[in-house]
């Protein structure tokens, strides 16, 4: 049985006069847009103020749709359902689903947030009490988030220490310093044409310049992620993850990997869901008593993939499941702009025509897959045996 390519229909990224970049999809199914905004600074940005990039983000949603917000309208921001902002190391990433009819007014009240927030006392303390909450119950980020960057994630502690010693002009200088829009992402998915897409995210970044210089984020020293030491009850299930830096994502490799990982039976994808370089990962559900031994054996075929490659019938079987899958996922407009904001375009359109000429992955393997080189990262408790 032939292979269903999975096809979007895209224009091809446009790098806009303010150095964002622009990706834009058409689905006029419904009269609403899913908006994405991505700022390129994420938590790899905090230096010596853990948190400091999720208290600007959740100041900057707070001060838009809190209570006091000053929108002066009926309209505009109060018709954006669930904005909310995302922080990954290398990114932030600001999402809503708007009316298309109420996208002008949206985009006015966006553009203040971003280009000329307040932080207002109260928006700022609502936030920070939320990134606290937050902190409270995870790493900050989670270990194989970290993992995949050789950086420790910081600890909990040192997270709401940091975060509430912080005051309103931290985060504002956060954002002078951080918020630029030269490697900024605008995505638009929905009832929207690519012109009026284009009109639209110039309004956003209107006054705002490529900067002359990009300046590189420092990374943390290099550590062990979080999460790996000591071992974990045997009564407990956990979250285990195998990892690999893999190759960048114009890489001809990349597909071939994703199909190893669907044959190794991954739950996740080995695919980025973050906008810095990809890494190849494998991931399972298991008791803790379970882990090592399906580590080990998991190292032990991408041996034996490396030096025989996958059957036929494996290969095949595990191409028809990404397809079916990604075919299932991309058929979700919301879907698409939470992918557009994370990979480019061409790099997921037409899945099953990247697949289908595919026949063997053995020099995949053995160029980026040497399985001493494989991590192992114990990614979360999931819940007691009982």
């Amino acid at each position: 049985m032939p292979l269903d390519a999975v096809r979007l229909a895209y224009t091809p990224s446009e790098l806009r006069p303010s150095g964002a970049t622009l990706r834009h999809a058409l689905v006029s199914t419904v009269p609403l847009v899913h908006l994405r905004i991505v700022f390129p600074t994420g938590w790899r940005s905090d230096g010596p103020q853990p948190g400091i990039s999720a208290l600007t983000a959740g100041t900057l949603v707070e001060g838009a749709i809190g209570p006091d917000a000053p929108t002066g309208r009926t309209h505009g921001i109060e018709r954006v359902t669930d904005l909310s902002a995302q922080v990954t190391p290398s990114a932030t990433i600001f999402s809503a689903t708007v009316l298309s009819h109420d996208l002008d007014e949206t985009v006015e009240h966006l553009q203040k947030m971003i280009h000329i927030p307040g932080f207002r006392a109260s928006a700022f303390q609502r936030a920070q009490a939320t990134v606290v909450r937050q902190a409270a119950r995870t790493q900050g980020a989670s270990a194989e988030e970290a993992a995949l960057f050789d950086l420790p994630a910081p600890p909990p502690t040192e997270i709401e220490r940091s975060v509430s010693r912080l005051e309103p002009w931290h985060c504002r200088a956060f954002h002078k310093a951080s918020y630029r829009s030269d490697g900024a992402v605008v995505v638009w998915v929905g009832d929207v044409t690519a012109d009026r897409a284009r009109a639209l995210t110039d309004r956003l970044f209107a006054g705002w310049k490529p900067s002359k210089a990009t300046s590189k984020e420092e990374p943390r020293p290099l550590g062990p992620p979080k999460g790996t030491a000591g071992a974990p009850s045997t009564d407990q299930r956990v979250k285990v993850s195998l990892l690999a830096r893999g190759p960048s994502l114009e890489h001809e490799d990349w597909p071939a990997l994703w199909v190893v990982a669907k044959a190794l039976g991954s739950e996740c994808s080995p695919l980025p869901w973050n906008t810095v370089p990809t890494a190849f990962r494998v991931c399972k559900t298991l008791p803790a008593s379970q882990a090592e031994a399906w580590m080990s054996e998991t190292r032990k075929r991408l041996d034996e993939m490396a030096t025989q490659g996958l059957a036929p019938s494996v290969l095949e079987t595990a191409k028809r499941g990404i397809v079916d899958a990604e075919s299932l996922r991309l058929s979700d407009p919301e879907a698409i702009a939470d992918t557009l904001a994370r990979w480019d375009a061409p790099l997921i359109d037409g899945v099953g025509d990247r697949l289908r000429p595919m026949t063997d992955v053995q020099e995949a393997v053995s160029r980026h897959l040497r399985a001493e080189e494989v991590r192992a990262v114990v990614t979360a408790v999931v819940t007691a045996v009982e």
